[in-house]
């Protein structure tokens, strides 16, 4: 059997349908088709998830061999961070916040923490990942001073290449077998304070961090980069799909809720 890979979706966008109706407002749940594509291209079947109710979280854990939490707009800093004196202003500071997806991805994370369910974050889904785990972002990457590298274009959409490089000893080497090589980027946020049980497994060369991995887990991952995005080097992302997909075995599972809400 191939396993079925849950796949977070954006939106809701009005227009997004591409149905021909006109410039009349309806609002769809979409997603890049490259995710799609990679997903099945590497042994996988995506199953679409609008961003639900934390009480279906369960049900979609024991239904589902693994997920795939993507790209999209910023993780609102209200989850990670505490000064309320400060927090309206970070707020304004981000880009398409949207809270209703905040709380499902989150959620999402811990169970499969909690469960031992195979995680894969692309971008956004990476900075979930870690903001899960206690962890906190840089609300703009030019907070971080030591990082004078632009991961991004102005324009929506629009990706640069730039090198990473995956750090000695990792579980990401092990997948990729290559120290080096050009990744697609599109980010303005990214990891300040590491996550608990979160080690670093990829650096930019202006030392921004582009992979982490779960200590205990390694089928709980993150890049900050977008591996569906075709590149120069696309043979090592199309690697750490089919590994990812590997690890997502079919077998019923047994959500573990008390373990769950110790990571709450």
């Amino acid at each position: 059997m191939y396993p079925k890979i849950g796949v977070t979706t954006f939106g809701p966008a009005l227009n997004a349908c591409g149905c021909g109706c006109r410039g009349k407002t309806r609002p769809s749940h979409w997603l890049p088709s490259g995710y799609v594509q990679k997903i099945i291209g590497n042994g996988g079947i995506p199953v679409l998830l609008p961003p639900l109710p934390e009480l279906h979280v369960d049900t979609i854990i024991k239904s589902l061999d693994g997920i795939v939490v993507t790209g999209g707009g910023d993780v609102s800093p209200k989850n990670y961070i505490k000064n309320e004196d400060t927090i309206l202003l970070e707020v304004d500071r981000a880009h398409g916040i949207d809270t209703e997806r905040d709380l499902f991805e989150l959620a999402l994370a811990k169970s499969c923490i909690a469960n031992e369910v195979p995680y894969f974050g692309i971008c956004r889904g990476m900075q979930i990942l870690n903001v899960a785990l206690n962890g906190t972002l840089h609300v703009d990457l030019s907070d971080d001073k030591k990082i004078p590298e632009d991961h991004r274009k102005p324009e929506f959409g629009g990706c640069i290449e730039h090198h990473v490089n995956i750090l000695e000893n990792t579980e990401l080497l092990s997948i990729v077998e290559s120290d080096r090589f050009i990744v697609m980027s599109n980010h303005h946020q990214s990891i300040n304070q590491l996550g608990r049980d979160l080690s670093v497994t990829s650096i930019s060369d202006d030392g921004s961090i582009e992979a982490i991995h779960h200590k205990s887990n390694h089928s709980i991952f993150g890049v900050q980069w977008h591996p569906e995005v075709e590149g120069p080097d696309q043979f090592y992302n199309d690697l750490i799909f089919r590994k990812f997909i590997g690890k997502c075995n079919v077998k019923e599972r047994k959500v573990n809720l008390k373990k769950y809400f110790m990571i709450l």
